[in-house]
Formats: structure tokens, C-alpha cells, sequence
């Protein structure tokens, strides 16, 4: 069984590999303007708001495929950071 500190060294190595596949940055919080963060949690990545900690629907941190390429079940990081940094225009 993994401790508490592998399990957080493994979220920090999928994180990086996050970060590295999709280096877009992060504008700032729609809501109060804080610094956004990509978090991963096991094997899911949301992105939060490190001030309000307001943050996106969950994803797995990779795409995920059913019976091969083309058949997308989940879209990944790329998805949640297109739409966290979507803005409405004014």
C-alpha cells in the first residue's frame, strides 16, 4: 500500500507532465481575480483559484480513449484550461 507522500509525489510527477503537455497560462480568476492553479489529484486535474479556491469540473488527467483513437471519453487538462480562460465579452 502507497503512503501519503507517494501518493503525493505521483500527483506531483503527473502534474508536470500536465504542465509540460499544456503550457498555456492561466489567466486569473473570472471571479476574484486570484492566481489559478492546475491541481492533480490522483487521477484527475481540475484547475482551482489559489485565493477563492472556486475551481472547474474534474478531468482525468489524460485523454481518454474507448476501443482505440477517435472515441473520447474524457478530453483531458486541454479542455478545462480553454475554458477557464474563456471570457464573456463585454
Amino acid at each position: 500500500m502507497k503512503t501519503l507522500e507517494e501518493f503525493q509525489k505521483e500527483d506531483e510527477k503527473n502534474r508536470k507532465k500536465v504542465l509540460k503537455k499544456y503550457p498555456e497560462k492561466l489567466k486569473p480568476c473570472p471571479f476574484c481575480g486570484g492566481k489559478a492553479r492546475i491541481v492533480v489529484d490522483d487521477d484527475f486535474v481540475y484547475i482551482q483559484c489559489k485565493k477563492c479556491e472556486v475551481n472547474t469540473r474534474y478531468e482525468d488527467w489524460e485523454d481518454i480513449y474507448a476501443d482505440g483513437p477517435g472515441v473520447v471519453i474524457s478530453e483531458g487538462p486541454g479542455v478545462l484550461i480553454k475554458e477557464w480562460n474563456t471570457r464573456k465579452e463585454k
